[in-house]
């Protein structure tokens, strides 16, 4: 029993010359196989390489070209210099010049009233009274009596009217602008009536009409001004003058 196993077992071996055949084409096969498979794989993504041309207008991305600067501004030439004439050895006429009047001040304005309606001055000293020299008399006295005496040569101012020439101020002193005057813009005109006496020093001031804060500041100034004396029939006599002071306030 045992013999017949061994010849069945020797009889189904396979010969060694059929395996050696096999064994020598099974690394072709694994190979053919190999590049089967990678053509297939290969092939889809080849296709899909492939992207449609866009039918559209193509775009075109890029900078833009830095902007030219400007071109440098020109210089302009340095003006030419203004050449001075040398002055001629000739002896040149000059003519004097003009007074220029001075800037009025930002203070109070001043002015005195001039008398209205008052003949020409002749340069005769007026007579008041008496003036033909002629008095009563006695029977037994001359029938001429001695000159009248005028009337302002006494103690009693003579105001300036009846041909009685105004002094002329020599001395000015200007009024001092209250601060509580000009800080409220209170202005207006002050009318004074002064005394002046017969070497021209005013003596008394009276106020006609005013403001209350103006009036003081106007008569202290005013008691400070000198005149020309005032002579009627050559003798200096005290006048009286009206004088007017105004304060202009500037806001």
């Amino acid at each position: 029993m045992n013999r017949r196993l061994f010849e069945d077992l020797v009889v189904s071996a396979p010969p060694v010359g059929r395996f050696g055949r096999r064994a020598a084409l099974l690394p072709l096969s694994i190979a053919a196989h190999g590049a089967a498979l990678a053509l297939a794989l290969l092939v889809p993504v080849l296709r899909s390489a492939q992207l449609p041309t866009p039918t559209g207008p193509t775009v075109i991305w890029g900078l833009a070209p830095a902007p030219t600067p400007p071109p440098p501004m020109a210089t302009p030439p340095p003006p030419p210099r203004a050449t001075t004439a040398a002055p001629s050895r000739a002896a040149v006429a000059t003519t004097p010049a003009e007074p220029v009047a001075p800037p009025l001040a930002s203070g109070p304005t001043v002015s005195a009233i001039e008398p209205e309606g008052l003949p020409p001055d002749d340069g005769r000293v007026p007579c008041l009274a008496n003036c033909d020299g002629s008095g009563r008399g006695s029977a037994d006295g001359p029938s001429v009596g001695p000159p009248g005496v005028p009337e302002g040569t006494g103690t009693s101012p003579v105001r300036v009217s009846d041909g009685i020439k105004a002094p002329v101020r020599t001395v000015y002193v200007a009024p001092v602008y209250p601060n509580i005057a000009s800080t409220a813009g209170v202005g207006g005109m002050v009318v004074l009536e002064c005394t002046i006496d017969p070497s021209g020093h005013v003596v008394d001031v009276r106020v006609i009409t005013g403001h209350p804060l103006l009036n003081e500041a106007a008569t202290n100034a005013v008691r400070q001004w000198r005149y020309t004396p005032t002579r009627l029939n050559g003798v200096p006599v005290a006048v009286l003058m009206t004088v007017t002071v105004r304060f202009i306030a500037h806001r």
